[in-house]
């Protein structure tokens, strides 16, 4: 019996597919590298309301704050690092609010009261995970939910993770001068995925 050959066509399909398949998973990669550069002119006040609407804080200030937010991979650890720079007061609290850019939002995460970390030196660093994310929202469950300001909870890293990566997350950095917040920055995701 005579063997015939076939030609490999199915080879350059299957080619084809894993990689159309590995770019698909890279695209839908879960997100973890934020960056934020908090300043006075992204400050905001007010409480959103027709009696309160949402102003500029108009205060001319060199205060800053650069900060990275590092997840794990599974997406329930994250490392940070805060780094304040020419503040006029004396850093008294730091948290991850849910809102978009030019909105208020409650505090979705605290590094400095509430919260497990402190400044150290010229930073604020430390590793949290998902039991801070929920210690930092028993403290106080009658407060307004980041369900109610972005539409979704923040309870877990992974959360976190995504509405930071959506534009709903700002850090703010409160002093004693400027107990509301002297300094604000929208979280964004780093297009830099470097360990």
């Amino acid at each position: 019996m005579k063997q015939t050959r076939r030609p490999l066509l199915l080879a350059p399909l299957t080619v084809l597919l894993v990689c159309a398949s590995t770019a698909a998973s890279a695209d839908d990669a879960a997100p973890t590298r934020f960056l934020t550069k908090a300043t006075a002119a992204q400050e905001v006040r007010g409480s959103g309301t027709e009696d309160a609407p949402f102003v500029a804080v108009d205060f001319d200030s060199s205060s800053e704050a650069a900060a990275l937010f590092k997840f794990d991979r599974g997406l329930s650890q994250m490392r940070v690092r805060i780094t304040p720079r020419h503040l006029e007061g004396n850093l008294t609290r730091a948290h991850l609010h849910c809102a978009r850019a030019g909105e208020n939002g409650p505090i979705a995460l605290g590094f400095i009261a509430p919260g497990p970390l402190s400044q150290n030196g010229k930073q604020i660093t430390g590793t949290l995970n998902n039991a801070d994310l929920q210690a930092n929202q028993n403290l106080d469950p009658q407060a307004t939910s980041c369900r109610d300001t972005i539409g979704r909870p923040i309870n877990t890293m992974a959360a976190l993770a995504y509405a930071m990566r959506d534009g709903l997350v700002y850090l703010n950095i409160h002093t004693d001068l400027r107990p509301a917040g002297e300094v604000r920055g929208q979280v964004y995701e780093d297009d830099v995925d470097a360990d």
